[in-house]
């Protein structure tokens, strides 16, 4: 176990990975005069299949009842503000033409009028799996049909090379986990949709690197939010690529599991793990 680590890292100096971040997150239709969620199919077009490309930037596609945007993956922090800022725009255009805003919650509940498309009934063609138990995660299902939750997954673009031992798939995940599911599990601690989804370990490993998928779309309610978004991606490379395995540092699988699936865990156990990273890679404890 690595007791002491004094890694000099600056952040902006990763690329020698080749890194790119790309997001898809989705968002809530919602009518103000009415205050209802407003079901997105039939209204906003593209599909997952295919995408409804607006410009080089953008794409919009509807995702059972919400609106799903995709950016081109960043090779910068300033694309990656940029990129992430234009979806958001491009998504409250089409809904101001609507005369609908966009509303950026985990969860909501819709009325039953809006599922009057058997497409509100699909949920994710592709199956995701769990990096701790290294199986597909079940689908799950909530107690009210007319539940429906909001993702904002990430999209890395890394290279894993063979030998590396450091620098994997398994790692990585496991570090977007302590930096970026923690974050979270913070800033949204009595989330609905962390009941079904977001767990610990949720991913889809990818041609290009791998889509972490525990997190809500929380990080797009500021510019602030956006850009850490950004900082905390990097860091995960950062100190994957320097320290290997979250163990090695004394953080368990078990304690990570715990600090972000289950409905007991306290602030208390974010901060230990926090703990464990200071001063690591320049880590900065967000609290």
């Amino acid at each position: 176990m690595i007791s002491s680590i004094s890694v000099l890292l600056k952040l902006e100096s990763i690329n020698m990975y080749n890194f790119t971040l790309g997001c898809d997150p989705e968002l809530f239709l919602f009518d103000h005069e009415r205050s209802k969620f407003i079901s997105a199919i039939g209204k906003i077009g593209g599909s997952k299949k295919e995408p409804l490309k607006i410009n080089d930037i953008v794409s919009l596609q509807e995702d059972n009842v919400l609106v799903e945007f995709n950016i081109t993956p960043a090779q910068s922090r300033v694309a990656w503000n940029e990129f992430v800022n234009s979806g958001l725009f491009e998504v409250n255009a089409t809904a101001s033409r609507l005369n609908l805003g966009s509303i950026i919650c985990s969860s909501a509940i819709l009325d039953e009028d809006q599922f009057y498309d058997e497409k509100a009934l699909e949920f994710g063609c592709e199956p995701d799996f769990n990096i701790y138990t290294n199986t597909i995660n079940p689908k799950p299902k909530h107690e009210n049909p007319y539940f429906r939750s909001a993702g904002g997954h990430v999209h890395f673009g890394v290279p894993f090379k063979e030998g590396n031992k450091k620098f994997t798939l398994p790692h990585m995940i496991r570090w977007c986990d302590i930096v970026i599911g923690t974050w979270g599990k913070l800033i949204e601690p009595n989330s609905k949709r962390s009941e079904l989804y977001g767990k610990a370990g949720c991913f889809r490993p990818k041609p290009y690197g791998f889509e972490y998928r525990t997190p809500s779309n929380f990080w797009l309610k500021s510019s602030a939010l956006i850009n850490e978004m950004y900082s905390k991606a990097l860091y995960c490379i950062n100190i994957c690529s320097s320290v290997g395995s979250p163990q090695e540092i004394g953080i368990s699988d078990r304690e990570v599991k715990f600090t972000i699936d289950s409905p007991e865990s306290t602030i208390e156990d974010i901060l230990s793990l926090y703990q464990k990273l200071t001063g690591i890679g320049g880590y900065e404890s967000p609290i």
